[in-house]
């Protein structure tokens, strides 16, 4: 019975080390795709922009000018 159990505690450990080392290299690889292809597997806070409409000319109207009534007094 006790030989059972080291032996199964020795490979839950042996099998959350490797759990730990699978997590570790699939994290090594999305850092290197992101660093290859920014654009492609860049993280969602800086999405690829999309074309934008065309913005109206910043100009501002002409005013009217006030009316002036000339009378001579």
């Amino acid at each position: 019975m006790i030989k059972f159990l080291v032996t199964a505690a020795i490979v839950l450990v042996c099998l959350f080390i490797l759990v730990l080392v699978s997590c570790l290299m699939v994290w090594v690889v999305m850092r290197l795709l992101r660093w290859l292809f920014p654009r492609r597997f860049g993280s969602k806070a800086a999405p690829v922009k999309k074309p934008t409409a065309k913005k109206k000319p910043n100009y501002k109207k002409p005013r009217p000018e006030p009316e002036e009534d000339e009378e001579d007094a």
